[in-house]
C-alpha cells in the first residue's frame, strides 16, 4: 500500500517563516553539498551557520539571491535554535512517505 508524501515543515528564522518541502530536488541539492543526508545531519550537530542556511535554501527552493542572504539571517537569529528545527525535516527526507498508510496514489487526498 502506498503512503502519502509528507507535507512541508515550517522553520522560523527570526521574524520570517520558511516552508521546507519534501522533494527530490531538495534531497539532491543537500546530498551534492554534504555528500549525503548523513553529512547534512552531522553539520546540524556541529551548528554550522552555512550548512543550516543551505538546508533551508534547498528545502524552501529559494532563489540564488535569497540563498546568499540566508547565512546572515541564520546567524542573527541564532543557529542553535534553527538547527534544532531542521532535525525533523532531515528525518522526513530520509523517509519521504512517512509512517502511516495513505492513498493508493501518493499526494491525492
Amino acid at each position: 500500500m502506498s503512503k502519502t508524501l509528507h507535507g512541508a515543515t515550517s522553520v522560523q528564522v527570526g521574524d520570517e517563516s520558511f516552508d521546507l518541502t519534501i522533494t527530490l530536488a531538495a534531497v539532491r541539492k543537500i546530498e551534492a553539498h554534504f555528500g549525503g543526508l548523513r553529512g547534512a545531519a552531522e553539520s546540524l550537530r556541529v551548528l554550522s551557520v552555512d550548512s543550516v542556511a543551505l538546508i533551508i535554501a534547498a528545502g524552501a527552493g529559494l532563489s540564488a539571491d535569497a540563498s546568499r542572504e540566508m547565512p546572515e539571517k541564520v546567524w542573527l537569529a541564532g543557529v542553535s535554535g534553527i538547527a534544532a528545527q531542521l532535525t525533523g525535516y532531515l528525518g522526513a527526507l530520509y523517509n519521504p512517505r512517512g509512517d502511516t498508510p495513505g492513498n493508493v496514489e501518493a499526494g491525492k487526498a
